[in-house]
């Protein structure tokens, strides 16, 4: 494993070097960040603020982007922050500065208490600094078959969401309606939904908002309604006006009703890990998630004991309500380190010898879940 070079300098990003981390960052990543990813590089103050980098004699040569969010789970939430935009110049590969990097949003993850950090990209790339895949989604295929037999006397409309600050208003107001969700503030909606460079649709029942959906030509990333059952109607309508003969519709595990409607009209359901997660706090972070899940589904009674890096949390289900506190003694159930243990909490894999009846009725423990918008 490569040592870091302590020999260059990492600071927050200067005002003044929003520039040069735009055309450096543009330049590793071969795009346009301002038009990809709005929400963090189009205001040049909170971009700057949100970067941490490395220089050699002034010039940029590695830089991180970090995003502050939370995870609302009805009366509670976690906050998080959003890693990614994780660059180091050709040149200077091979000294750790990615580990330099890394490590520093360990500390400002500290320093602004968050119990997880989230990223897209590589296991093999991040493992290694304490990410892992976990969480899970969800994603159906509606086939040439249901669009060509799926019967509707309805005209359904679709309408750029960004037509008229009053609709694009309702649209966040809808989004914000939901009891499990990702912060999205509602003066940084527009900015969040257009990340990615991904096209938006309001979509209408005569003057009626039914809701919004969020595509990559056949492949639809968000889709947030009014009322669940509606989905057949609008998913055949945007087939039929935006001439797709296949759709891929991706939902986050918290969307339940969704997945209720779509596995009755799909052809296939595939489940998959959806980003890299690094729990900092694993008693908060398991408190939260398994309360959450509490009240959406009956917990079997029972006990479990982990020790995760040495570190031990008990966790304790009494006629339905859990209770997570830590111990100090060797004995464990489980006994592994973080990495494993976040795939194990958020997915139900990674420990698979394990065999305890009341954890596999709990499984996944944290039922954590993340959309692409929501990504950095």
């Amino acid at each position: 494993m490569n040592q870091a070079d302590t020999n260059y300098p990492i600071t927050l990003a200067a005002y003044d070097d929003y520039n040069e981390l735009l055309r450096f960052e543009n330049k590793v990543f071969k795009t346009s960040f301002t038009k990809i990813m709005p929400k963090l590089y189009r205001d040049k103050e909170k971009c700057t603020e949100s970067h941490i980098v490395i220089k050699d004699n002034g010039k940029i040569i590695a830089a991180l982007a970090f995003y502050d969010t939370k995870l609302l789970l009805g009366d509670s939430e976690m906050k998080a922050l959003g890693i990614g935009s994780v660059a180091v110049d050709k040149k200077y590969r091979g000294r750790g500065l990615m580990r330099t990097l890394l490590e520093e949003a360990d500390k400002i993850a500290a320093e602004k208490g968050a119990e997880v950090a989230v990223l897209s990209g590589y296991r093999q790339r991040y493992s290694r600094f304490g990410f892992e895949r976990g969480g899970i989604h969800h994603t159906f295929t509606l086939s040439n078959y249901f669009i060509n037999h799926f019967r509707s006397k309805k005209k359904l409309k679709f309408q750029d969401p960004f037509s008229s600050a009053d609709l694009l208003q309702k649209c966040a107001k809808l989004y914000n309606s939901e009891i499990n969700r990702w912060e999205r503030k509602e003066t940084e909606f527009s900015d969040i939904i257009s990340t990615w460079n991904l096209d938006s649709y309001a979509v209408f029942d005569e003057h009626r908002l039914l809701g919004f959906l969020i595509s990559e030509r056949d492949e639809i990333k968000d889709i947030y309604l009014s009322n669940p059952v509606d989905v057949a109607e609008v998913l055949y309508a945007f087939a039929k006006s935006k001439h797709r003969w296949t759709l891929h519709v991706k939902v986050t595990d918290f969307q339940k009703e969704l997945i209720r409607e779509l596995s009755g009209i799909s052809d296939e359901h595939r489940i998959s890990e959806d980003a890299s997660y690094k729990i900092y706090d694993f008693k908060s972070f398991i408190e939260k998630m398994l309360k959450y899940k509490a009240k959406r589904t009956e917990l079997v009674d029972g006990e479990v004991s982990l020790k995760i890096d040495g570190r031990g949390i008990r966790i304790r289900c009494a006629g339905g309500v859990p209770d997570i506190s830590e111990f100090d003694n060797e004995n464990a159930d489980i006994k592994t380190d973080a990495v494993t243990a976040t795939r194990f909490l958020t997915t139900g894999f990674g420990i698979e010898e394990f065999n305890n009846p009341v954890v596999n009725a709990w499984s996944p423990i944290c039922p954590v879940s993340i959309s692409t918008i929501d990504e950095v």
